[in-house]
């Protein structure tokens, strides 16, 4: 897991990510058959993100042990899943399936990508006034 020097320090102690990565190594103690994973890479780096990601797709890939994980990163379960589920209030599926049919049926918005400018002072200052009418003291 990437821990070796930390080996000697308190679980408590570590930074949030490499205490996701001891929880993860205590699930995989014993090899159970079926490991829960709650977010296992939430709030992490990208590169820690892209190891654990690798780590958990091992773990699946052994065909020993299933590999259920929650997360609210659609990223993550694309790189993670074979099947999906969408729950809704902690317990109801609205969806379950592949990742193509989970896009067909909620994936209904566009993603767009804006490329700004840096803004000057001076312009924003000219933008707040345009738009709040001379009434309010600016």
């Amino acid at each position: 897991m990437g821990l070796d020097e930390q080996r000697m320090k308190p679980a408590g102690t570590l930074s949030g990510g490499n205490q996701r990565k001891v929880c993860v190594a205590q699930a995989l103690v014993g090899s159970p058959q079926i490991i829960l994973l709650d977010e296992p890479s939430a709030g992490m780096d990208p590169e820690a993100r892209r190891f654990m990601w690798s780590v958990v797709a091992k773990i699946a890939q052994n065909k020993t042990s299933a590999v259920v994980l929650t997360t609210h990163s659609m990223d993550e379960a694309e790189a993670l899943s074979t099947k999906m589920g969408i729950m809704v209030k902690g317990g109801i599926f609205r969806c379950f399936g592949s990742a193509q049919h989970i896009r067909n049926k909620f994936g209904t918005g566009y993603v767009i990508e804006l490329k700004i400018r840096s803004v000057q002072d001076n312009d924003l200052w000219d933008l707040v006034k345009h738009h709040y009418n001379s009434e309010h003291k600016l």
